[in-house]
């Protein structure tokens, strides 16, 4: 029953159901994201952004003596932070389309007119 319904979908809608599926699947496991809520890890997000940010816009904002050592770390602990959770997302993704988590054919969006 339900192959010959999955058959009958177009190929349009199992398209934007997989779509769906894709768009609300967070691309790093619960305890990094839990990481990423903490105060003090989205102050440092905030600072080491502005850093950057002021560091590539040099003609914008000249930044000399002491505040430039202090962007440059700033920046360098973000790049570590991005490097870091970068590492985890990709180990995640992998894990995650190995899994059958993913397996649109088996979705709940799918089979909603299953009785």
């Amino acid at each position: 029953m339900k192959i010959k319904i999955l058959m009958k979908k177009s190929f349009i809608e199992r398209i934007w159901i997989g779509i769906k599926i894709g768009w609300n699947t967070p691309t790093l496991p619960k305890e990094m994201l839990e990481f990423q809520m903490n105060p003090l890890i989205r102050i440092l997000r905030i600072v080491g952004g502005i850093s950057c940010l002021s560091l590539l816009g040099h003609d914008h904002i000249n930044l000399q003596g002491v505040m430039l050592y202090v962007a440059l770390f700033f920046n360098l602990i973000f790049l570590i932070y991005h490097i870091y959770i970068s590492i985890h997302r990709h180990k995640h993704m992998c894990k995650l389309l190995k899994s059958n988590e993913l397996d649109v054919r088996e979705s709940d969006l799918d089979n909603k007119n299953v009785k």
